[in-house]
């Protein structure tokens, strides 16, 4: 940034995504059956992409609805929020990857589930109450959005039910389940448009919240449907 500014960031960022990106390549080897197998099951491969676009997409997607209601100073503030809750949601996504690979082999652990959501309801309630002191000490040029920061991140806990769910679900092969990134992110724009217009920085964090208790809803039907 201090040399090429705007670009310098561009720049670093595309480098670090690169650097991460070679022991993923390393993985696979690219035999003549690796194409024959991507071809077998199209369905579950695309669903399971949708999945990952519902974890990601969100994280990306706000700001193209928050900055023109809002505008620079609201928008930083509710992004500080997010990257704090994309923090804490590294707890659910580490559970989905543990879970997906052990239902996938036919084992259950229904107590980590619970423990882990058990957790995630400790973590956010933890936050909720040294949130203020927090940022008032190291951001205190962010303090109006304490409120909507400990709005937000109860959504912890949805996040974590739904990586139980996500996991459950990909490990049958459900050719469902992708249809949740419709759901999560759909649900976070059009709240996102009506909620922080008229209520601002609360609103934005009632939106975050909302949808991924949808999300969680959404899941919760599936997995029952798809028993």
């Amino acid at each position: 940034y201090f040399i090429l500014e705007i670009p310098g960031i561009i720049i670093g960022m595309s480098v670090s995504y690169l650097l991460c990106s070679f022991n993923s390549v390393k993985i696979y080897s690219f035999k003549k059956n690796i194409f024959k197998n991507f071809g077998t099951n199209p369905k579950i491969l695309l669903h399971n992409f949708g999945v990952d676009l519902s974890i990601y997409v969100p994280k990306f997607a706000d700001k193209l609805v928050v900055f023109p209601i809002l505008g620079y100073y609201s928008t930083g503030i509710h992004q500080l929020n997010m990257q704090i809750l994309f923090g804490l949601e590294m707890l659910p996504i580490a559970l989905q990857s543990f879970l997906l690979s052990q239902n996938s082999n036919g084992k259950k652990n229904t107590k980590i589930s619970y423990l882990v959501i058990l957790s995630s309801l400790i973590i956010a309630l933890i936050v909720f109450f040294i949130s203020p002191f927090f940022i008032n000490e190291l951001f205190p040029q962010y303090s109006e959005g304490i409120s909507s920061l400990q709005i937000m991140i109860f959504s912890i806990v949805p996040l974590s039910i739904i990586a139980t769910f996500n996991a459950k679900l990909q490990s049958k092969e459900s050719t469902k389940v992708g249809y949740s990134v419709f759901v999560r992110t759909g649900s976070l724009l059009i709240l996102l448009g009506l909620l922080g217009s008229i209520f601002g920085l609360n609103g934005l964090a009632v939106a975050v919240l909302s949808s991924t208790i949808l999300h969680a809803i959404f899941l919760t039907i599936l997995v029952r449907i798809e028993k």
